[in-house]
């Protein structure tokens, strides 16, 4: 039986996680547009964003995305997905749930994680984010549940 590192198993996944990890529906995006009153102008941070499922769709809606993540396979396979699509405010940066308050990151409106949330200390990065999340912003957990299921 072959075992890899945790760093072995995700880079060599990264282009298979690209093409073939689903999306989420388009109803979750819709939701979050009203709900935050989105405009093309907030700062949103994808944490342990992988190769932007979320990253993506949320650049679309807002001026600016931060998508950070400790693999830089999954960050390289981002940046190829935004540019076959055309994305242009995304900035791809390598890090983790704990580094966030040195990474210079500007104040954000919403902080969207998907199941990346499950391998941080959670505590710890809820305080961080606390510093970094504008007033009336939010923390957006993003779950593969059953399709329409919008909690």
């Amino acid at each position: 039986m072959t075992s890899y590192t945790p760093d072995e198993l995700f880079t060599s996944t990264a282009p298979y996680y690209a093409r073939f990890r689903p999306g989420y529906d388009q109803a979750f995006y819709d939701m979050l547009a009203a709900r935050f009153a989105l405009d093309g102008t907030q700062r949103v941070l994808d944490l342990g964003t992988g190769t932007g499922v979320l990253a993506l769709p949320l650049a679309r809606l807002v001026g600016h995305v931060t998508a950070v993540d400790p693999e830089p396979g999954m960050l390289d396979e981002g940046r190829k997905l935004a540019a076959e699509q055309g994305i242009t405010n995304i900035d791809w940066r390598q890090g983790d749930s704990t580094a966030l308050l040195s990474m210079g990151l500007e104040p954000v409106l919403l902080t969207a994680m998907g199941a990346a949330f499950h391998w941080m200390d959670r505590d710890q990065t809820l305080r961080d984010l606390d510093r970094l999340i504008e007033p009336n912003g939010a923390v957006v957990l993003a779950s593969g549940g059953a399709p329409g299921d919008l909690c």
